[in-house]
């Protein structure tokens, strides 16, 4: 898979718990945030179908969030991963669009729960999308 905004430096890590930005309920960080000025392109990982747009959880990831169904080929089997692009200003593609792998699909942002501009990249394994089963996706980005 392509990296979302090539160049672009990891400043949260997937895994890291982070009790002094959630002190009430601290959390495992279910993805990667990359650091960003607000209205950098973010391009499509591989080639994919947008699920949806927004955030099913609420505000936290903004409401210009593509969710996206991306099948990759892996020892010579598809595998699905979905990904979701969050903290975006703004979205270039629809609900049932195509999309392929580095095409723009939108701007970084600051939308939702954050304390800066950033692109969160958040993945999972399988047929559909349920909160808190993330996998690194930088081990999807160095594939």
């Amino acid at each position: 898979m392509a990296h979302p905004i090539p160049g672009a430096a990891i400043t949260q890590a997937f895994g890291v718990i982070r009790p002094d930005l959630y002190p009430i309920a601290p959390h495992r960080h279910e993805g990667v945030d990359f650091r960003c000025a607000i209205g950098t392109p973010v391009h499509a990982c591989a080639n994919g179908l947008v699920m949806a747009i927004g955030s099913p959880w609420g505000p936290a990831f903004g409401h210009d969030s593509p969710l996206i169904r991306h099948k990759v080929i892996v020892n010579g089997q598809p595998v699905l991963y979905y990904v979701i692009y969050a903290h975006m200003s703004h979205c270039d593609v629809v609900p049932g669009q195509v999309v392929v792998k580095g095409q723009p699909i939108g701007k970084s942002g600051a939308e939702g729960h954050v304390t800066g501009p950033h692109l969160h990249l958040e993945a999972q394994l399988g047929r559909a999308w349920r909160r808190g089963g993330g996998i690194n996706p930088v081990h999807l980005l160095n594939a």
